[in-house]
């Protein structure tokens, strides 16, 4: 890592990286997932332009798609578990998002605090 740049960016990449991991996504995709949730965070972000909403969308919709082939041990479960309560895959697809994105934003908060 050689500036400020490659740091923020390791910050942000770092905690999507490992969820990814537990999910089961391929590692060689690791860096369009990173941007798919750097973009979706820009998405809804309060002030968001219509061209960063959009990419947003997109996003999301390529984040689910490389959800729905994912057999890593944390996706299991995420299955297994909702399954058993009833819970719809697109709810399981929203949260596992959502995970990373929460991910995302506060560890690198964190790491870039320290």
């Amino acid at each position: 890592i050689a500036n400020a740049r490659q740091i923020t960016r390791f910050n942000y990449a770092l905690p999507v990286c490992v969820i990814a991991a537990l999910l089961g996504i391929p590692a060689k995709e690791w860096t369009e997932l990173v941007d798919e949730i750097l973009d979706f965070s820009r998405c809804i972000a309060p002030g968001g332009s219509a061209p960063q909403v959009a990419l947003g969308i997109r996003a999301v919709e390529s984040i689910s798609a490389r959800l729905t082939n994912c057999c890593g041990p944390l996706w299991q479960e995420l299955q297994q578990v909702s399954a058993q309560l009833g819970i719809e895959d697109r709810v399981v697809v929203a949260n596992a998002i959502g995970l990373m994105l929460q991910a995302c934003e506060s560890t690198a908060g964190l790491i870039g605090q320290t």
